[in-house]
């Protein structure tokens, strides 16, 4: 597959071919080959410490870097005062790859997972969590965008009476607009996108299709009032759009009713509502690949959900719970055009509840 590769073992004096692969700290600096148009391929492995990218590609050619199909790369920054990634520079695609803190400490405050810095971004289908915050997404980083990323359980506990800190996605714009769209955000130990300011600007948000859910949920105490969604602060929010998402908060309905007021569907005094919900949202950067949300106020074991706006017919497939992203497929197969029938039994956090996410099988590339 063209492209420049690097790998956990790589090298400074590395060419970028897979047989002398670069080191990462290379392949993001200002000794880098890639040059406008070019993608940088992370083969699998865990890559340790703190890098940081000034990748600049064009508006019409930006550089990608990108996860080797069918590997799993992640970046780590567990012992590192700063983010495992800092991103400045500018045009330039993040793809695919995991951001994570594997440090168990949760009394202290932690580094941001993702800093994004840089103009006209794009984090794609990332993966990251037990960051800090999950991803800063600041007023530097103009006309950027964050598509299709799973971000969870990112934040640390204060110390008593302090409640938990960190959110999913911390936001702050001037110029231009930032895409906040099709993102899985849950579990953090503060909010889920919490775009808000105190002495900056938060003009220019668009917010669409994000499944987010149990925000807060993780902080303790557990009713420290984190909303999955917030966009405001000390100054005046402009040009914000936020549209069709989709949130939730555990209820335990045996012991409480009443209104949620982060839930997609109102409940209401009488208890748990009635009906199925089931939203696919394909993913407009990688065929194949959709967000699955389901709201099963019936409590079915299994619901059927049509995935024809994202497979075609003989299609390898798998569906992931969101909740358990790296673990055991809930669902595979081969598409055949009919309903896809997902298992709802224990799902987490309630069977009234899922968040799922569809993906073309890919075999392991040599």
């Amino acid at each position: 597959m063209p492209g420049i590769y690097v790998a956990p073992k790589g090298s400074p004096n590395g060419n970028g071919t897979p047989e002398r692969p670069l080191d990462l700290a290379t392949a993001l600096s200002n000794r880098s080959p890639a040059r406008p148009g070019a993608t940088i391929w992370l083969r699998g492995g865990v890559y340790r410490g703190a890098f940081t990218s000034i990748l600049s590609g064009s508006s019409q050619s930006p550089i990608t870097l990108r996860q080797y199909p069918g590997e799993r790369a992640t970046i780590d920054g567990a012992g590192n005062p700063v983010p495992p990634l800092t991103i400045n520079g500018g045009y330039a695609i993040y793809h695919g790859f995991e951001v994570i803190n594997s440090s168990p400490d949760r009394a202290h405050e932690r580094p941001t997972g993702v800093n994004v810095l840089g103009h006209h971004v794009k984090l794609i289908n990332l993966v990251v969590h037990d960051n800090g915050i999950g991803i800063g997404f600041w007023a530097p980083a103009i006309d950027s965008e964050i598509y299709g990323c799973v971000i969870y359980r990112n934040g640390w506990q204060g110390p008593a009476p302090d409640r938990g800190h960190g959110h999913g996605i911390y936001g702050q714009n001037a110029e231009g607009m930032k895409r906040i769209v099709n993102n899985i955000v849950f579990d953090q130990y503060g909010y889920g996108i919490h775009n808000y300011t105190q002495a900056g600007e938060l003009k220019g948000f668009h917010i669409e299709g994000n499944i987010v859910f149990n925000n807060g949920s993780a902080s303790t105490p557990k009713d420290a009032g984190f909303p999955n969604i917030l966009v405001g602060g000390f100054r005046a929010a402009e040009r914000i759009t936020i549209t069709n998402n989709y949130t939730y908060t555990f209820t335990d309905w045996s012991r409480h009713t009443g209104y949620d007021r982060n839930s997609h569907l109102i409940r209401t005094a009488t208890g748990r509502p009635t009906g199925l919900k089931i939203a696919a949202l394909p993913n407009q950067y990688e065929a194949g690949r959709a967000n699955i949300v389901v709201y099963n106020w019936d409590l079915k074991e299994r619901v059927e959900v049509d995935v024809s706006g994202a497979l075609r017919n003989g299609d390898r497939f798998e569906v992931r719970n969101a909740r358990d992203f790296y673990g055991q497929p809930v669902l595979s197969g081969v598409y055949d055009g009919r309903l896809l029938s997902l298992p709802m039994a224990g799902s987490q956090p309630a069977p009234e509840f899922g968040a799922f996410v569809l993906m073309k099988r890919i075999d392991r590339e040599n």
